[in-house]
């Protein structure tokens, strides 16, 4: 009977009181090649979908998205950082777009390499 060496066995040999049964490992064995059959690596990861409907192409299909300015003013009204066209969630206060355009956006702002949307943002960080 062939079994796979996880570097048990010879362990096992060493220990002449830790031999398991025939019927142990029987069963083991005949455990272990049911769950081979049944699940095959097939070269890549799947998931079981638990928060995004299965019928939607994209997470990001599942929120409705608008186009808003950022904007940060100091004390004195001073404008400290502003950026028009951000992509954010329409369920997402002001304070939240300011925030996510401000601190976490990548890129000078004024350029074309500044990220404008959180989906691009949400890409780079997952």
């Amino acid at each position: 009977m062939a079994t796979a060496d996880l570097g048990v066995s010879s362990a096992v040999s060493k220990n002449p009181g830790c031999e398991k049964s025939s019927s142990e490992t029987l069963s083991e064995s005949s455990t272990s090649e049911s769950l081979k059959t049944s699940k095959q690596f097939h070269g890549r990861l799947k998931f079981d979908t638990v928060f995004c409907p299965p019928e939607v192409d994209s997470p990001f299909d599942t929120a409705n998205w608008v186009t808003r300015s950022a904007a940060i003013k100091g004390e004195n009204g001073d404008v400290l950082f502003e950026q028009d066209n951000c992509e954010v969630p329409d369920t997402w206060s002001q304070l939240a777009t300011n925030v996510i355009c401000s601190k976490y956006f990548y890129g000078e702002v004024g350029t074309d390499q500044r990220e404008y949307s959180v989906r691009q943002l949400v890409h780079r960080v997952a």
